[in-house]
């Protein structure tokens, strides 16, 4: 009622404490701490100054109501009010919405127990942080308690069921609970797109990996899959076409903030390598790369890179030439059994072994050779 989630009370309560106050002279009430202004203003509305008509009494004044009020208003005896001038009186904290007033006692309690009190890590518990706000308002709440984390030593733990929080929170703070027929159990670190992918429909990934063919998209899943990857974060693998569609597509995305919540990361064939830097420089300031121009500091490399490409996230090159290459050298070249016998038992050869594809390939090739007059198959 009215935006309360920390009091009972009834409706009739909550109508005698605001005629209680709304009849207060300016000289009754004091302006609350510059703390609480500009906190509220900067999380609400991101203006620190948008709050600056807030006031509250002196806990001097207060307690002479208390001894004067007959009322047997709990609110009224013990809960300071705090008060936004309006017309000819003053509104209260439950005649603002339901966002301000969680807000207010929020930073009130902060204010009053934390703020400059002895220098011992204090510790704030908040259930469902978001109620109430706005999502922008949601993300400076956040960014909020980063900063008084670090700055007056309090240590935040909070439930969410927010996206626009989660989307923003690092992997190692985030603590996925899940209760499975009574049995508690948490994930950490989890990533966000993993975290919430229960309670909204999937909008994004954490990791959008993108290589150049269907062959390498299988050889990336069965990594992925090997090595349990996937445990703790969503990832799509996609093949895209030739490595300068990959480029396009992973600089249209950036630009137009297709998917801002995932990572991309692209994994292309070594052997065009030189070509990219040729066209483009280097990808990002990620990337552990050589640039070709050495005269460029590592850290400006952004600044010159050509044709305008520019990514947020990584362009990864394989330690081989190409995944085609490698596989033609170990089955045709260098022989390598052993890497012949694991190909025999991929999804590629479960209609005819490896060997066989082998022995016919051998085949054609001689017999493409002697129709065009010894012209070799690269």
């Amino acid at each position: 009622m009215y935006g309360n989630r920390f009091i009972i009370s009834s409706k009739d309560k909550i109508r005698e404490y605001n005629n209680f106050y709304h009849s207060l002279n300016d000289s009754d009430t004091i302006p609350v701490s510059k703390f609480i202004l500009e906190a509220m203003g900067l999380i609400l509305k991101n203006r620190k100054e948008y709050y600056s008509e807030i006031r509250t009494i002196t806990q001097v004044k207060m307690d002479e109501f208390i001894k004067s009020n007959t009322s047997e208003n709990y609110l009224i005896k013990k809960e300071i009010p705090f008060l936004i001038k309006k017309g000819g009186g003053y509104i209260t904290q439950y005649e603002m919405s339901s966002g301000e007033f969680m807000i207010l006692r929020l930073l009130r309690f902060i204010d009053s127990k934390m703020i400059g009190k002895e220098p011992d890590t204090r510790l704030v518990l908040i259930d469902e942080v978001e109620i109430g706000l706005h999502p922008s308002a949601q993300k400076r709440l956040f960014s909020f308690f980063k900063s008084i984390t670090r700055e007056k030593n309090i240590f935040v733990i909070f439930s969410t069921h927010s996206q626009s929080i989660i989307n923003i929170c690092n992997p190692e703070n985030i603590y996925l609970m899940e209760n499975i027929n009574g049995n508690v159990s948490y994930k950490n670190p989890c990533f966000p797109q993993y975290a919430v992918r229960n309670m909204y429909e999937i909008n994004g990934y954490d990791y959008l990996i993108i290589v150049e063919d269907e062959l390498a998209r299988r050889i990336v899943l069965d990594i992925i899959k090997k090595n349990n990857l996937a445990d703790n974060k969503l990832i799509h693998v996609m093949s895209g076409g030739g490595w300068t569609q990959i480029v396009n597509l992973m600089n249209d995305m950036y630009f137009n903030k297709l998917l801002p919540s995932s990572r991309v990361i692209s994994v292309l064939d070594k052997d065009i390598k030189e070509k990219f830097y040729d066209k483009y420089m280097s990808p990002c300031l990620k990337c552990k790369y050589a640039n070709p121009d050495d005269n460029v500091p590592y850290e400006d490399r952004n600044k010159f890179i050509k044709n305008n490409i520019m990514f947020k996230d990584d362009i990864l090159f394989l330690p081989i030439p190409s995944l085609e290459k490698e596989i033609k050298n170990n089955l045709l070249e260098s022989i390598d059994y052993d890497f012949i016998h694991m190909l025999d038992n991929t999804v590629f050869f479960k209609t005819i072994s490896v060997f066989d594809t082998l022995d016919k390939y051998k085949e054609d090739r001689i017999d493409f050779e002697k129709k065009n007059d010894g012209k070799k198959i690269r």
